[in-house]
Parts: C-alpha cells; sequence; structure tokens
C-alpha cells in the first residue's frame, strides 16, 4: 500500500504495456487479417 513506492515501478513498467495496450488489439487484428490473406492466398495456390 505504497503508491510512492509501487506506482513508481507501475509507471516505469507500465508506460510500454499501457501504449501498447490498445495497438495490441490492431495488432491482432492484424495478424488475424493477414493470417486470413495467407490461408486464401494458399488456398488459391493450390
Amino acid at each position: 500500500m505504497q503508491p510512492g513506492h509501487g506506482g513508481a515501478e507501475l509507471e516505469q513498467v507500465g508506460d510500454l504495456p499501457v501504449e501498447v495496450g490498445e495497438p495490441a488489439a490492431e495488432q491482432a487484428a492484424w495478424w488475424l487479417r493477414r493470417g486470413l490473406v495467407l490461408r486464401l492466398g494458399a488456398l488459391l495456390l493450390c
């Protein structure tokens, strides 16, 4: 229960997860799209 101690660590380590947290959904969607495209491409090539 020490906001100064724990909060500082969460801020330093949390900056990346917080900033990357929102784009993470976009990255997931992008990977899903890429996966679908690769699957469709494989089907077309076969």
